[in-house]
């Protein structure tokens, strides 16, 4: 009897219906399914039914779920015959000792029963706390792969004691993702009030909430204040106005449509500040993550506050300016090649992201043609890793 392969994944909030997590599970079962005759992805998370749904509809690989709490005997039997741990795949490290203790509990288990620990294409929010600190050189010994996407978290997993030779920089997963036919985009956009109208080339707007202190702000981003929140909102109220009076079609695209998260919010607080926000296209419902890209390659360019936000719009090949609220935003767009495109809203001003946007419009045939060739940069990148990965299958 041919034997299953067996993978656990946790790290990225994969229950949720925020479309930057459901991209990056979709596509690491995509980019490791294809060489494996027969696997099972295990998969811990605190929504094992919105797992079931999304992965059911956008995958042909098998699923697993099991909720992160509630079934921890579950998950120890898993490892018990598990034959990978991937870790990973978003922001999984941040300052909370709940969190930090289900770090070690999980490396513990991958330690005891032996089996290899993969980080895979991981970032990280600033790390201050000692504890924190502990945990992650304690699974940095451990892992038999150390995959990051960005900067920042290469320097903090070198002062936790990584050996900076072993540690390699790749792509985010979801910059792998297939995409599904057009015409689910189009349907969207037409349901979203578009009527193709050519006069009015469209431009996607994506902002978020940004919270204080409500029990899981913090794991997504260091902590905002309300003028930060506001000043989000007047920033990206501000650019609306100027494409519109310019003559380009706003269209909300949200990446995550569930509260205290809803990008729709966001939107319609955006649509309030702004003079012409009554013109504005809004997408109304949850939009999944291999129609993502097409509905940004519809747009001539994207003003986001979301990492996926701008990973999907580079796949739709859509130009983009990043509202960077934190470490890992400016991190993706470093990692993209477009340094030049990163709106810090601690430095710049209403008016910088003005002609920011005005000059990715100038040059957006020439911004589309680089990221052409880094996407082919990004494929070869993730071979690397996959064949890494089959490496340390084959070996078990």
């Amino acid at each position: 009897m041919k034997k299953i392969t067996r993978i656990i994944l946790w790290g990225a909030w994969y229950g949720s219906k925020n479309v930057g997590d459901q991209a990056l599970l979709l596509s690491i079962a995509d980019i490791l399914g294809g060489d494996l005759n027969d696997v099972e992805f295990i998969v811990i998370t605190d929504n094992p039914s919105h797992v079931y749904s999304y992965t059911k509809r956008d995958s042909i690989h098998r699923f697993k779920s099991l909720h992160a709490r509630r079934q921890i005997l579950h998950i120890v039997k898993e490892f018990m015959s598990a034959d990978l741990f991937i870790f990973g795949g978003g922001v999984p490290f941040y300052d909370e000792w709940f969190h930090s203790i289900a770090i070690a509990f999980l490396t513990t288990l991958s330690k005891i029963f032996r089996v290899p620990c993969v980080l895979w294409a991981v970032s990280s929010q600033r790390v201050k706390s000692s504890f924190t600190r502990s945990v992650l050189r304690y699974l940095l010994s451990y892992a038999s792969a150390i995959t990051y996407r960005d900067e920042h978290t290469r320097q903090l997993f070198v002062e936790c004691g990584m050996d900076d030779s072993f540690g390699k920089f790749v792509p985010d997963s979801a910059f792998t993702l297939t995409s599904s036919d057009k015409h689910d985009a189009v349907d969207l956009l037409e349901r979203a009030g578009w009527g193709n109208e050519p006069s009015r080339p469209l431009i996607a707007l994506t902002p978020r909430l940004l919270r204080s202190s409500d029990g899981e702000a913090h794991s997504h981003y260091s902590v905002k204040s309300t003028e930060q929140s506001q000043r989000e909102i007047e920033v990206f109220a501000g650019v609306f106005d100027w494409l519109w009076e310019n003559g380009y079609q706003p269209v909300f695209v949200p990446m995550n449509t569930v509260t205290p998260d809803d990008d729709r919010e966001a939107s319609r607080n955006v649509m309030m500040k702004a003079e012409w926000g009554r013109n504005a296209l809004i997408i109304d419902e949850e939009i999944f993550p291999r129609v993502a890209a097409n509905v940004y390659s519809y747009c001539q360019a994207a003003f986001v506050a979301r990492v996926h936000g701008s990973v999907l719009a580079f796949k739709g090949r859509c130009p983009v300016l990043m509202y960077s609220f934190d470490l890992k935003h400016g991190g993706i767009m470093e990692k993209m090649g477009f340094p030049d495109q990163i709106f810090d809203p601690e430095q710049h001003s209403l008016k910088d992201a003005r002609e920011m946007m005005r000059e990715i419009l100038l040059t957006r045939l020439e911004i589309m043609a680089k990221m052409e060739k880094k996407d082919g940069e990004f494929q070869r990148q993730a071979q690397v890793l996959k064949d890494a990965v089959l490496r340390l299958l084959r070996a078990k």
